[in-house]
C-alpha cells in the first residue's frame, strides 16, 4: 500500500472540491467554470474542455511518486495522463489506446518540448479494461520516468533533463477521474 505523502490530503481534497456536487466535470462539458484554488496555495485544479480535469502549481519534486486512480468505462477508445511544466512542456504523454488512432491495446508515450513531440514510445503490455478502476504510478528522476502499470508491470521512458520537477498534470479521454496521491 501507498504511504501518503504531506500534500495528499490538500490535493486530493482540491480535486474532490472540482468533481463534488454541484459541479461535476462530467456533467458540465465545456464549461467555463474557473479554476479552484486550494486554501493552501499549493495547486490550482480546472475542468477540461470535454472530459477531464487539470492540475497546476504541483511541485513534484523528483523522486516524489504520483498515483492516478480511476474508472474506465465500458466502450472506452482511450486515455491520457500528461505530466509536465504545462501543456506544451511534457515529461510525459501517457495514452493508453483501447482501439484509438488506428491502435488496438497499445500504450503510447512521448514528451513534448515548447509544443514539439519528442519520440514516440509504445509499450504493447496492456493490462487495462473496460468496465473496471485502474491505477498507474509515475516516478521520475533526472534519467528517466518509470511507470507502474496495473498488475505491478513497469517499463520506463527517458526523461528530458530540462524536466526536475512536474507543476502540471492533465487527465482526459476515457477515463472517470477518481484520485490523485503523491508519496
Amino acid at each position: 500500500m501507498m504511504q501518503k505523502g504531506p500534500l495528499d490530503s490538500v490535493i486530493r481534497a482540491n480535486f474532490s472540491a472540482v468533481n463534488a456536487e454541484p459541479f461535476n466535470c462530467q456533467q458540465h462539458m465545456g464549461s467555463t467554470r474557473t479554476p479552484t484554488t486550494c486554501k493552501y496555495l499549493l495547486a490550482t485544479v480546472s475542468p477540461v474542455h470535454g472530459k477531464g480535469i487539470v492540475c497546476t502549481s504541483l511541485h513534484v519534486a523528483p523522486g516524489q511518486r504520483i498515483a492516478v486512480k480511476g474508472d474506465i468505462p465500458p466502450g472506452a477508445k482511450g486515455f491520457v495522463i500528461n505530466l509536465g511544466k504545462n501543456r506544451d512542456d511534457l515529461l510525459l504523454h501517457f495514452n493508453p489506446r483501447f482501439d484509438c488512432h488506428g491502435d488496438l491495446r497499445t500504450i503510447v508515450c512521448n514528451s513534448k518540448n515548447k509544443g514539439q513531440w519528442g519520440t514516440e514510445r509504445r509499450e504493447t503490455n496492456f493490462p487495462f479494461q473496460e468496465g473496471s478502476s485502474a491505477e498507474v504510478f509515475f516516478t521520475h528522476d533526472k534519467k528517466e520516468v518509470t511507470i507502474t502499470l496495473p498488475g505491478n508491470y513497469q517499463f520506463k521512458i527517458p526523461n528530458d533533463p530540462a524536466f526536475e520537477g512536474i507543476e502540471f498534470a492533465c487527465v482526459e479521454g476515457d477515463f472517470i477521474f477518481k484520485g490523485f496521491s503523491l508519496a
